[in-house]
């Protein structure tokens, strides 16, 4: 079988970004922010199991003397887990869906995103109270202060470079670990990282993610964490052990 041509490999390549239009571009940026926001919903369900996993061995004698092997391993596997879903999120090659690769690309095609565009989204007729409000919203989180009330009306790429800058200073201490012990094993031992420092890179993410949701989808979001429909605890109150393998004890 023969190699296919250039053509025909080029055929099949997505549309390099410098080539959509900005309505393509905007729609890429909508199914952009509902991935991270899905894989945002499920680092912190995993958070939520975690801290409750946590707080039955704090509160359990017996676990703790008999679950130190279940332990070590609920940590090592959940600190492998964040650390790698908080590293993606910050991951800015081009061919990646990540926060900070939205950044970059609103950065560089900041026109996709106008005032006009922003609430013609809504569907809100002017001059409702709807449309008052998200106008001075849109002025007061990402209107450039010398440019308020033009009709072509920009976003601030200042403010989305500030957002970037903070998504990084948040994350740092995760992405040295990530890069240094998880993703490689370097000869340099990164700084420990400690639980404060986890908890405020997942503050940062979960600040942004509301933020862009808004301004791309124009919905609010409450949380990162989704509300369980369950009670969470049930599986932990019951014996996982068969009967079988007590007898063989």
């Amino acid at each position: 079988m023969s190699a296919g041509t250039n053509s025909d490999r080029s055929a099949n390549e997505p549309t390099k970004f410098r080539n959509l239009s900005d309505d393509q571009v905007w729609e890429r940026w909508r199914a952009d922010i509902d991935r991270v926001k899905e894989d945002l919903y499920e680092l912190f369900a995993s958070r939520r199991a975690f801290l409750e996993v946590s707080e039955l061995f704090r509160t359990n004698d017996r676990l703790q003397r008999e679950g130190g092997n279940v332990w070590q391993w609920l940590l090592v596997n959940y600190a492998s887990f964040v650390v790698m879903r908080i590293r993606r999120e910050v991951d800015g090659q081009r061919n990646v869906i990540s926060l900070n690769q939205l950044f970059s690309e609103v950065k560089e095609r900041p026109s996709v995103i106008t005032r006009q565009r922003y609430l013609t989204m809504l569907r809100v007729k002017a001059g409702e109270p709807l449309y008052v409000v998200n106008d001075q919203y849109f002025t007061k989180r990402w209107a450039r202060p010398d440019a308020v009330g033009c009709a072509d009306e920009i976003i601030d790429v200042e403010r989305v470079e500030s957002d970037r800058r903070a998504l990084d200073k948040a994350t740092k201490p995760v992405q040295e670990v990530g890069n240094r012990s998880i993703a490689h094993r370097q000869r340099v031992e990164p700084a420990e990282l400690t639980l404060p420092a986890v908890d405020e890179a997942l503050r940062v993410l979960e600040e942004l993610l509301k933020s862009y949701y808004v301004l791309l989808h124009g919905a609010s979001l409450s949380q990162a964490e989704p509300i369980p429909q369950y009670d969470t605890l049930a599986v932990y109150s019951f014996p996982w052990a068969s009967k079988q393998h007590e007898g063989d004890e």
